[in-house]
């Protein structure tokens, strides 16, 4: 069953880091996308890291979804989550929209805009989650009587049929009408609901062997659906590049699961564990401004890029992950800002 709740859940707290590295990795190695089509070691690259970095947002919102739903939440506490989220999302998108558009600024042009769009792309995942906590409440109430069976089916319904119609609808001449999803349940609140359900189940080593196996299987298939085009017709596809596909769906919740099996029940180092709970801490904060950081690393690192591309990507990823971190450590020390990071 679930951890008790005064008890550190340290396997969150790496799947948090883990997720967090991937989503800086996702965006930084655009820098090398021209590059990539044109070289097969950057090919090479490129996928095997598409491959694993898609189920950094699904693994987001499953480890948002063990720790919000394993305790009752009122609409209150819900309502000063999504504060905590929307104060800072607008005022670092309008210095944003300021720093970017001097000449002509108008707060009403901005206001329609921040409503329309997010400022940023990167944000989009803070709208979505905010509409999420909205629906938190109510989702606790609707998983209450939910047996093991009744949560198999929930992603089975939600996340894995879908995903499958996505392979079948890109790989095949068979396409399927919008009317058939109109009254579907977002695959996020799947993935959100998948999370809090294999922080509930037992762990067994052969769920375990089998995790590995899917992991592999779909992660080799997800890299394969960009690669072997390059290999054939000499450029890149992003025809997976979405959460919504089956390969992306079972490569998150396997690791998941195997991350839960080989953490929690180990005694952690305390030296460890304090280094773990401490990035695990920054996250929020790191995913607000990442984005901003990783522009003036790669811009003052072109000496590592000039040499290898590959070890520029990691080396701008490991080193916005580590200033973004400090950023918001020291933001959390600043008594306006500490409630909101």
């Amino acid at each position: 069953m679930i951890m008790e709740k005064e008890k550190r859940l340290y396997s969150l707290d790496f799947l948090k880091i883990f997720a967090c590295l991937c989503v800086i990795m996702n965006h930084v190695i655009e820098f090398i996308k021209d590059y990539a089509n044109h070289s097969f070691s950057g090919a090479l690259f490129y996928s095997v890291n598409f491959s694993i970095y898609k189920c950094a947002v699904p693994i987001f919102i499953m480890t948002t979804g063990v720790l919000l739903l394993r305790k009752k939440i009122s609409y209150r506490e819900m309502v000063k989550k999504i504060i905590r989220i929307f104060i800072p999302l607008l005022i670092l998108s309008f210095i944003i929209y300021i720093k970017e558009n001097q000449a002509t600024f108008s707060f009403y042009t901005f206001l329609k805009l921040f409503f329309k769009d997010p400022i940023k792309v990167p944000y989009w995942y803070l709208y979505m989650l905010m509409v999420l906590y909205l629906m938190v409440p109510f989702i606790q109430k609707m998983i209450q009587e939910f047996k093991d069976n009744d949560y198999k089916y929930f992603i089975f319904i939600i996340l894995l049929l879908p995903g499958l119609l996505n392979i079948i609808s890109v790989y095949s001449p068979i396409s399927f009408s919008q009317s058939f999803f109109m009254a579907w349940i977002p695959i996020y609140l799947g993935y959100f609901v998948g999370g809090y359900y294999l922080y509930q189940i037992s762990l067994k080593k052969k769920v375990f062997y089998f995790s590995i196996l899917i992991f592999l299987i779909s992660t080799i298939l997800l890299g394969l659906s960009m690669f072997l085009p390059f290999i054939y017709k000499g450029k890149l596809a992003f025809v997976l590049d979405n959460t919504s596909n089956l390969f992306v769906m079972f490569s998150s919740l396997s690791i998941f699961y195997i991350a839960r099996y080989l953490i929690e029940p180990k005694t952690m180092n305390q030296m460890l564990a304090r280094i773990i709970s401490f990035f695990s801490s920054t996250t929020f904060g790191i995913y607000l401004i990442h984005f901003l950081v990783y522009y003036m690393v790669y811009f003052r690192t072109p000496f590592i890029y000039d040499k290898s591309p590959e070890l520029g990507v990691i080396t701008t990823t490991l080193l916005t992950f580590i200033i973004c971190s400090g950023i918001t450590a020291l933001g959390k020390k600043i008594p306006l800002i500490k409630n909101f990071l």
